[in-house]
Parts: structure tokens; C-alpha cells; sequence
């Protein structure tokens, strides 16, 4: 859930000021590099162009990469284990890393990828990064990478949830939506954040995003819509 805003009441003036002199009150002294709130304020980031969170630890302190799993065997406490699973399958061993990791992180887990600069295949959490480094190469490989993230998987999808409720679907005008509507939101798992993509940003309408739905926590990004949303009127 997004913050709610902090609201300061300025106390009121207990008695009036008398004016002892007809000289000019001074001039409050302005420190140097002074800005306004808005000039202070805190912008998502662009979501193009943006890098990568940095590997922790990381490439040179990785394992040598291995992008095949080497646990052949299915796990059957799992749900979605079918019997009759084939571990060769390809990609089935590293799904099941996936789910392994989620249920056994919990919330610490934040996320899977593979890195092709590197052809290595990175798990990522919050916290407890040896531990589940090593039950995670234990069980399917020595060649997995692990690194920390800030943000976890759940809280994530928790606040991409909330963006979806709040902003889709977008409000249309005419034949498109109003500008600076919200038309999607998705992730990247190594951005470490939410990307919400907007018709026709404008700085005002990332300042608002920014401060609503928390600046280090999403990037932002211009898109146009496909094709009509659901709620959107047919031409005729």
C-alpha cells in the first residue's frame, strides 16, 4: 500500500507582533543552494536507459555459471508436481529452483533471471544471502548465481497491484486516453522495481506518480496503447 501522506498544522498565532520602530523588518537570511519543495522533490527515475541493480556479491565472487540445473529429480511436496513429470524438460529443473526458492525464502525472495552477459542463471533476495545461496546450490547446482536486492517479490507485486487498482483502467478521451493515463505496469526483475508505463508523461504527472506510489520504487516510462482498453468506447 502506498504512503499516506504526513500533514503538519502550523500552530496559530497566539498575539499579535507590535511594531516598535518604522524600520524595515529584516530579511531572513536564505542559505546557500536553497530550493523550493518542488525542486526538492524526490522523481521515479525513467525506466530507459536505467541499469541493472549491481550483482552482491558480484560476477568475479560468483560461481562459474552453469545455466543447467543439475537435480534431476522433481520434488514432489511442491504443488503443480505432476507424477508423471519429466525432469528433462527443458527449463523444469529451473522452475523447479523457482518455486523452491519462493517457498522456502518466503518473503526475503525477490526474484529470478537469467544474465546473458554472463550466461548465468541469478536468484535474488532481501536478506539471509549464504543461507539460501547454499540450500539453493545444494539442492540444484554450484553454478547459480545469488545476489541481494533491496525489495522483495511480494512487496513488488503488492505495490503493482495498487497502481493497477488505482490507475486501470485509464479514463479515454475520444478515441484516446487522457494524457498522462496510466496504461500499463510490469516488471524486470534485476530493476528492482515497478514500471509503469503513461500516455503522454509530463513532469507534473511524474511528480505525482512519484510521490504517490513512492519514487525508489518504481520507474516511469512514455507508451501508447495497442489498442482499445477494456472500458474504452467503440468508434460508432
Amino acid at each position: 500500500m502506498r504512503p499516506e501522506p504526513t500533514w503538519r498544522r502550523v500552530p496559530a498565532v497566539l498575539a499579535a507582533t507590535l511594531l516598535m520602530s518604522c524600520a524595515e523588518p529584516p530579511v531572513p537570511a536564505v542559505e546557500d543552494g536553497a530550493v523550493t519543495a518542488a525542486e526538492d522533490a524526490e522523481l521515479a527515475p525513467r525506466c530507459e536507459g536505467l541499469d541493472d541493480v549491481e550483482l552482491d556479491p558480484p560476477a568475479e565472487q560468483q560461481p562459474d555459471a552453469d545455466a543447467s540445473l543439475t537435480t534431476a529429480e522433481p520434488l514432489d511436496d511442491l504443488d503443480g508436481v505432476e507424477e508423471d513429470h519429466d525432469p528433462a524438460d527443458a527449463g523444469a529443473e529451473l522452475d523447479q529452483a523457482r518455486r523452491w526458492a519462493e517457498r522456502e525464502a518466503g518473503d526475503e525472495y525477490a526474484g529470478m533471471w537469467l544474465e546473458p552477459s554472463h550466461d548465468a542463471v541469478v536468484f535474488a533476495f532481501t536478506e539471509d544471502i549464504d543461507i539460501h545461496a547454499a540450500g539453493l546450490r545444494e539442492r540444484f547446482g554450484d553454478g547459480l548465481w545469488v545476489t541481494r536486492l533491496s525489495r522483495s517479490h511480494a512487496e513488488l507485486w503488492s505495490l503493482q497491484a495498487d497502481i493497477d487498482a488505482q490507475e486501470l483502467p485509464p479514463t479515454w478521451d475520444g478515441d484516446e486516453p487522457a494524457t498522462g493515463a496510466v496504461i500499463g505496469t510490469g516488471q524486470r526483475a534485476p530493476l528492482n522495481r515497478v514500471i509503469v508505463t503513461v500516455y503522454e508523461l509530463d513532469e507534473p504527472r511524474l511528480a505525482e506518480l512519484s510521490e504517490r506510489y513512492a519514487a525508489d520504487m518504481i520507474c516511469v516510462e512514455d507508451g501508447e496503447p495497442a489498442q482499445p482498453l477494456p472500458g474504452a468506447p467503440e468508434d460508432g
